[in-house]
Order: structure tokens, then sequence, then C-alpha cells
């Protein structure tokens, strides 16, 4: 059918719809899909570094900013017996509990793990493990209050001095009456000098 206004109507149309085509061609992708490529680049580059020798670079990789994919790293690092890195996403991605029981395990039973640990996480059998959960809880936000007063007390039975290194160190400083009951229930502790501000 003929545009009703003629020939010069109908090529200002036509122009109008290829500039728009190339338009939406030209726009820039959206925030979600940028995050979809870097979600797949990443995880790509953490499968392909587990494939090679430990050299402590997975861990770094997964203690900055990422966009690794946390459920497929957490069978892949699971299944590799990469605790310590899966320990490092889990506290990337905010799945603090996990990353705290995992540490937890590490430290206290690693024989009990399925896989057995391999490259950084072979280290964090006993004291070292218990002290990786130390840095871990120190580095919780004000709002994670709940979970550093649930993991407190299996770091303070494991290591005592670990365990109030932690409280010692939490920022803002934590009430009396918040810590006491925590402190009391462990007759190993043996405080000296002021413990809260």
């Amino acid at each position: 059918a003929a545009n009703a206004n003629g020939p010069k109507a109908a090529r200002t149309s036509s122009e109008t719809g290829s500039s728009s085509s190339s338009t939406a061609a030209a726009e820039p992708r959206s925030y979600q899909e940028l995050q979809l490529i870097a979600t797949v680049i990443d995880t790509a580059i953490l499968r392909a570094m587990l494939l090679q020798p430990d050299s402590g670079a997975l861990l770094r990789l997964l203690q900055q900013v990422n966009y690794v994919d946390l459920e497929d790293g957490e069978a892949v690092l699971s299944a590799a017996g990469r605790y310590a890195e899966l320990a490092a996403l889990y506290q990337y991605n905010k799945q603090h509990n996990k990353g705290l029981q995992l540490l937890r395990q590490l430290s206290q039973c690693p024989s009990e793990l399925e896989v057995p640990a391999c490259g950084a996480a072979v280290d964090l059998k006993g004291f070292p493990g218990v002290w990786a959960a130390v840095r871990y809880l120190v580095a919780l936000e004000p709002q994670d209050l709940q979970l550093l007063l649930d993991h407190a007390g299996w770091v303070l039975e494991a290591d005592p001095e670990a365990g109030l290194e932690a409280l010692l160190a939490i920022n803002p400083p934590l009430k009396p009456d918040t810590v006491m009951p925590l402190l009391e229930v462990k007759p190993t502790c043996n405080i000296r000098g002021p413990l809260f501000l």
C-alpha cells in the first residue's frame, strides 16, 4: 500500500526506521548483560585456574571483586578440595555462615571433609584455621553481630587468644553485656586489662 502522504513521507519514514535500528544497535549493553558476561568470564577463569598448579593466584582472585557464579564456583572448588578459595568465595558473596562453618571444619575436623583439602586449605588445620576465622570475623559488618557471636564461641574454645583478639578488634567495640556471656562459659579465658571501651 502506498503511503497516503506521498513518496517523501515514505522516504522519511524509512530513514527514521533505519536510524532508530542503528541507534538500537549502538546502545550500550545493560548492566545485567555486562554482569552476565563478567560472570561467564570469571567462572571460566576459575575453572581454568583449577587446572593449573596452585600458585595462590586463584585465592587472590576470589578475595577481590569478582563475578564468579556462586553455585558453580562452590561445586568445582569443593570437588577440588580448594576450601580456602571456597571460604573466600563465600566471604565475597556474603555467605558468611557457610564460610565460617567451613573454616571451623578445616581447623577442627578436616578429616571429615568429603574431599581432602588441597592448596592453601591444607595449612588451615588447627590454629591457622582459627586465625583465618578471626580475620573473617573481624571483617564482618556491624549488622552481622549475631553471626559473630554464633562463631566466637568455637573460636574462643579452640584458641582463647584468637577469640579475644577477634572480640577486641571488632569496630565499633562490642558492649560488655554482649560479650560477657561468651567469656563466662570459657574458663580458659584469662582477661587482663581493659577489654571494652
